[in-house]
């Protein structure tokens, strides 16, 4: 039997980060909605992955490309970081052309496909998710990392953030925020630290610039679920 540490040292050994190629499309649309709830399939929650991989990564896979880093372990797509380099062009995007067909697919498919747990978060999606999106900081570059289950390691998240941030570095890009929740009942100051730290983000290098209480997961988790925005220099 091959121990963790043995597994882990193997898999170290295998795997690569590269930037994002065409054909890893599928792959990352696939791995948001393998951990689109808190790291877990979002399906018990919302069937609609097509959709749900629209909304999170639509705008990263067509209009930039350039910014996305791929983990690669024997050939497959086990991680990435979807990037943008400055979020004004994110929100544009975002409002001109995803919102409007988000809103026309949520709408159509509300009373033909969807059941009642994907209703209830249709209107979620439609009524309270941006009341409850924390602030954007300005003039900064953001990050959305995912990571496959049994490759959340220190060193993968370590090695692909560290490829974005020099990215990040070579474009004259200063700060880069990124999202990350924090449960109430287990709130403490250095929580997201640690949700950071293990998958290889060193939070003490991040600062929480604002955070809303978030309504997504009430009836799946106990106590009060935040989403906090945190920001980090890169100077």
């Amino acid at each position: 039997m091959i121990s963790s540490n043995e597994h882990n040292k193997h898999v170290r050994m295998d795997f690569r980060i590269r930037k994002y190629e065409p054909k890893d499309r599928k792959s990352v649309r696939d791995l948001c909605c393998d951990t689109g709830f808190l790291g877990n399939p979002i399906d018990p929650v919302f069937g609609d992955r097509d959709l749900f991989a629209d909304i999170h990564t639509k705008y990263y896979l067509e209009k930039e490309p350039e910014s996305i880093f791929i983990a690669e372990h024997r050939g497959s797509v086990v991680g990435y970081i979807l990037g943008c380099r400055n979020s004004r062009d994110f929100e544009r995007y975002f409002i001109l052309r995803t919102l409007p067909l988000t809103i026309f697919k949520l709408v159509s498919r509300y009373f033909t496909r969807y059941n009642q747990k994907e209703r209830k978060y249709a209107r979620w999606l439609l009524f309270r998710s941006l009341r409850e999106t924390p602030r954007i900081p300005k003039d900064s570059a953001h990050l959305h990392i995912d990571l496959k289950e049994g490759y959340r390691s220190k060193d993968m998240g370590r090695r692909l953030t560290k490829e974005f941030f020099n990215y990040l570095r070579e474009n004259k890009i200063k700060r880069v925020y990124g999202g990350v929740f924090s449960f109430e009942k287990r709130r403490k100051p250095d929580l997201f630290e640690r949700v950071l730290q293990r998958i290889g983000i060193k939070g003490i290098d991040f600062k929480i610039y604002d955070k809303k209480e978030t309504t997504v997961w009430r009836d799946l988790i106990k106590g009060k679920v935040y989403l906090l925005r945190i920001v980090r220099d890169l100077d």
